[in-house]
């Protein structure tokens, strides 16, 4: 159960702070401001995806998706992180 909950924190944070990372990391933001854009993009980007898996019927497998490129973008653009 423990494990469990260490997982979707971890797939939270992933997700909240990677999907959008590369596009937010470039923008001339304070770094507070760049925490909450990044958050705020990636948790919208998340819901347009999951409506149009809705919406045009596609299998929620598809959600699945969102991880790999959250990993993806953090490591396109890992250079800022450092």
């Amino acid at each position: 159960m423990l494990l469990d909950l260490l997982g979707s924190v971890v797939l939270f944070l992933l997700l909240t702070f990677g999907l959008a990372w590369p596009l937010v990391s470039r923008l001339a933001l304070q770094p507070a401001e760049k925490l909450v854009a990044v958050a705020g993009l990636s948790l919208l980007l998340i819901f347009f995806w999951a409506w149009a898996t809705y919406v045009l019927g596609l299998a929620f497998r598809s959600l699945w998706l969102l991880p790999g490129l959250a990993l993806a973008g953090l490591a396109a653009a890992r250079r800022p992180l450092v």
